[in-house]
């Protein structure tokens, strides 16, 4: 069962990436909307922020089903980061990106599976992945989570960022990826939620107290990105910031950090 759903999340994420890529290819945007940018920029300063706190640089990083891999490109400092995805299409997206941020040396990019990662034990500063693990049941979360957990030095970062089921971008796909929205709502544009479950916070943080083998201290949760839609114009969303502190819990994405004992 798990086989065939890995295969339909690849290939479904194969049509994404290539389409991507080919109006990328015509039309660059680092980031296609100011959603986008606010996410990007508030995930990449918190993870440059546990690197600062506690790691040596060079810092070796790596990111788990990628996707296009910006995340782990646009963070700063002396870096060298390992970008691993099942699809080629998205390992193709992620050249592409780091092709325009100039950033020619310290990249891997391995095509490999997040349940069995063909690297070494205990070889990364930092293991992290976004939007990924909410496509799959607990089990297999704690088969993804110790997978991550193996490579991670001891004393290195686990960082797990899950779609946030309270925020209004997530209802929406999820209204959009149901069965009355594919029917009835199909000229409302935007993402559709067909297969990622909800996860909270306190979910998430009871499953990675059950991986088996490893432990981990220090388990933080922090939100980031836009509590509002992703279409919602530039000036709603810089203006947006000031109410930042009352709506924080229904950003877009929230981030599980842990540090491995």
């Amino acid at each position: 069962m798990m086989i065939n759903q890995i295969e339909q999340e690849k290939n479904k994420w194969d049509r994404l990436f290539k389409a991507e890529l080919n109006l990328l290819s015509i039309n660059f945007r680092l980031f296609p909307c100011p959603f986008w940018e606010l996410y990007y920029r508030e995930i990449t300063e918190y993870i440059n922020k546990l690197l600062n706190q506690s790691i040596e640089f060079p810092a070796n990083i790596l990111e788990v089903g990628c996707g296009s891999g910006k995340g782990s490109l646009l963070l700063k400092g002396n870096i060298n980061r390992t970008l691993v995805d099942i699809s080629m299409e998205a390992l193709n997206l992620s050249r592409f990106f780091a092709r325009k941020l100039n950033i020619n040396k310290g990249v891997k990019y391995i095509r490999a599976s997040l349940f069995n990662l063909p690297l070494q034990d205990n070889s990364f500063d930092l293991v992290w992945n976004a939007g990924t693990i909410e496509h799959y049941n607990e089990p297999e979360i704690i088969n993804i989570i110790t997978e991550m957990a193996r490579v991670t030095n001891a004393g290195g970062h686990l960082v797990i960022g899950v779609p946030n089921p309270g925020s209004l971008a997530y209802k929406k796909a999820k209204a959009l990826g149901g069965s009355f929205g594919m029917r009835w709502l199909k000229i409302i544009p935007g993402y559709r939620n067909d297969s990622e479950k909800d996860y909270f916070p306190e979910d998430l943080s009871c499953i990675i107290k059950t991986v088996p083998n490893y432990k981990f201290e220090n388990i933080h949760i922090i939100y980031v990105g836009s509590y509002l839609f992703r279409s919602t114009p530039s000036i709603i969303i810089r203006c947006s910031k000031i109410f930042d502190l009352i709506f924080n819990k229904y950003k877009f994405m929230y981030l599980l950090s842990a540090k491995k004992i």
